[in-house]
C-alpha cells in the first residue's frame, strides 16, 4: 500500500478533523418559558415546572421563566452543569400562592448560575452542595435566603435584596467577591469556618451585615446601617474594612482575631478580648 497521501485524502482527513466534536464545542441546550411548560428538555423533563436539567452540559435561557405555584423552577439532577441565565429571570409565583425553590440541587455538585435574577420564591432562590458558582445574579425578594451554598463555593458579582432571612448562606471555605447584601431580614453574608470576603457591600440587614466562623478572612468590605457591622469568630483576620452607622455594633472580634486597618465609626468594637486602645487612633484601628 503506498504511503503517499494523496491531496484527495488529506482533503478528506481535515473534513474529518473538523467535523468531530470536541470539548471546546460542548453543546448548549437552550430553553425557554414555552419550551418548560411543554417538557422534553433533557431525558425525564416532565411538561411544566419544574425543568429538569438531566445531562451534565450547559444550559441558556431563552426567555424569562414563570415558575408555577407549589414547585421549583429548575432541578439539576447532574453534577457539572453550567445554567446561564442570559440576563432573563426566574420569577416565583404569586404571594398566595408560591412557587418553592428558584434552582433547587442540594446534591449536586459543580453547578455553576449565572448572568440573571431570580426572585420571589418561598424558600430559597438558589439551593446547592457542593464547589457551586454564582455570578452576575440578582437575589431578589425571597421568602427565605437568597442562596444557601454548601462548602468550596465561589460567589462573585452577585446582588442578594430584601430576602426575607439571610442574603446569601454559605457553610465552609467559601469565597465571596464583590457581593451587595441590602435590607435583608437577617444577615447581609453569612458565612461558616475558612471563609474568604472581600470588596463587598452589606446594608440595611436586619441583623449583621457579615458574619463568619472560625479562620476566615474579611478584607476591604464596607458594612453601614445594620444593627451589627460585620462579626468575626476567633482566628480569624479582619483588614480594611469600612464600619460605619451600625447600629448595636460596629465591628465584633472574637478570641484570638486580629484586626488591622479598619476604619470603624465611633470606634464601637466589643468581643471576647479587648483591643489595646494604643492601637487605634482617630477612628483607625491598626
Amino acid at each position: 500500500m503506498s504511503r503517499i497521501l494523496t491531496s484527495a485524502s488529506v482533503l478528506a482527513l481535515l473534513v474529518l478533523l473538523l467535523s468531530t466534536p470536541t470539548a471546546a464545542s460542548a453543546q448548549v441546550i437552550e430553553f425557554g418559558h414555552l419550551d418548560a411548560l411543554a417538557g422534553g428538555i433533557t431525558a425525564g423533563d416532565a411538561p411544566g415546572y419544574p425543568v429538569t436539567l438531566s445531562a451534565a452540559t450547559s444550559y441558556r435561557l431563552t426567555s424569562s421563566l414563570y415558575v408555577s405555584a407549589g414547585v421549583d423552577g429548575i432541578q439539576p439532577t447532574q453534577d457539572h452543569i453550567t445554567l446561564d441565565l442570559n440576563g432573563f429571570t426566574i420569577f416565583g409565583s404569586s404571594p398566595l400562592s408560591p412557587s418553592q425553590y428558584g434552582v433547587y440541587g442540594p446534591n449536586r455538585n459543580y453547578v455553576t448560575v449565572k448572568n440573571g435574577n431570580i426572585r420571589a420564591f418561598a424558600k430559597v432562590g438558589i439551593y446547592l452542595q457542593d464547589f457551586s458558582q454564582l455570578q452576575d445574579l440578582r437575589l431578589i425578594s425571597n421568602s427565605s435566603q437568597g442562596a444557601y451554598l454548601r462548602n468550596g463555593a465561589l460567589i462573585e458579582n452577585v446582588q442578594a435584596i430584601t430576602n426575607k432571612a439571610n442574603g446569601i448562606l454559605c457553610r465552609d471555605a467559601c469565597v465571596f467577591n464583590d457581593v451587595v447584601a441590602f435590607e435583608n431580614s437577617i444577615t447581609g453574608i453569612l458565612c461558616a469556618d475558612l471563609c474568604n470576603i472581600r470588596n463587598s457591600v452589606t446594608k440595611n440587614n436586619g441583623s449583621a451585615g457579615i458574619i463568619t466562623g472560625d479562620s476566615s478572612v474579611v478584607r476591604d468590605n464596607v458594612s453601614s446601617f445594620n444593627k451589627v457591622g460585620i462579626f468575626v469568630s476567633p482566628k480569624s483576620l479582619a483588614k480594611g474594612n469600612v464600619v460605619t452607622d451600625n447600629t448595636n455594633s460596629q465591628l465584633v472580634v472574637g478570641q484570638d482575631s486580629g484586626t488591622s486597618t479598619n476604619v470603624v465609626d465611633d470606634m464601637q468594637i466589643v468581643g471576647d478580648h479587648e483591643l489595646d486602645p494604643s492601637a487605634c487612633i482617630g477612628g483607625l484601628c491598626l
